[in-house]
């Protein structure tokens, strides 16, 4: 299983109303780190809850690939990703839809990888806020 797909950490703060949603760091890191728990939604209702990193690093989402049965999901275009250390890698992109905590965000592009992270291309269409020193992120849907 990946490492981000652990359920049901605690650490979620009261939600206020209005679109807005505070959530506490996860502590399970060397160094406290934003983890939002999700549902990753399939065109086909396939369902999952897991846990993501917000990973503003990223240029596109990143879903376990062992969820892709899970979820039946086919895969769309190929596209050309280049990791952190220059070098190029071909993946099939598949359409998702994310949900946290209300705020949901349809045909979302994602790879496959090892572990659930939410890039910039899911990232960009809300408002995100990491306060590190008070080890919270709050996201508000514009």
């Amino acid at each position: 299983m990946c490492g981000l797909c652990r359920r049901g950490e605690k650490g979620q703060a009261p939600q206020p109303p209005g679109g807005q949603v505070k959530i506490s760091y996860s502590e399970r890191y060397d160094l406290p780190a934003p983890v939002v728990e999700i549902k990753v939604k399939s065109p086909r209702g396939k369902v999952v809850n897991l846990e993501a990193l917000i990973d503003s690093g990223a240029d596109i989402t990143v879903f376990p690939r062992e969820l892709l049965d899970e979820l039946d999901l086919l895969p769309g275009s190929s596209v050309l990703v280049e990791g952190y250390d220059g070098s190029l890698e071909e993946h099939y992109s598949y359409f998702i839809e994310i949900e946290i905590e209300g705020v949901t965000e349809s045909m979302v592009e994602a790879i496959t990888g090892r572990d659930m992270l939410l890039g910039r291309n899911f990232l960009n269409k809300l408002d995100v806020i990491l306060k590190g020193k008070e080890r919270e992120v709050e996201i508000f849907d514009p």
